[in-house]
């Protein structure tokens, strides 16, 4: 999924697929930020080639629904999952935490 709309960038090269990269939730301001980054086709990102310089970034308010389930699955898999920082052989650090 993505939004196609052709834009040139400062080196003039032209990018038309922009595809949502980054979500940052903001749960005390109801608010999320959706980055869009700018490839130049949709055949190069799905070649796994690189984004071009140009991103925009989208201010929305959290749908409920969507906040809901997403906060569920983290809470869901934060048992299993490593935390930032730790090694692939370590004990995931909420593997003993209480969901409340």
């Amino acid at each position: 999924m993505a939004i196609k709309k052709a834009m040139e960038d400062a080196a003039g090269n032209t990018g038309d697929y922009w595809r949502v990269e980054q979500i940052t939730i903001h749960r005390p301001s109801g608010q999320m930020e959706a980055r869009l980054y700018q490839y130049k086709s949709k055949k190069d990102h799905a070649q796994n080639k690189r984004f071009m310089m140009g991103n925009k970034v989208l201010v929305l308010p959290i749908p409920k629904k969507l906040e809901k389930d997403l906060l569920a699955a983290f809470y869901e898999a934060a048992p299993e999952s490593l935390v930032d920082g730790q090694a692939p052989n370590e004990i995931p650090f909420f593997s003993d935490g209480i969901k409340e």
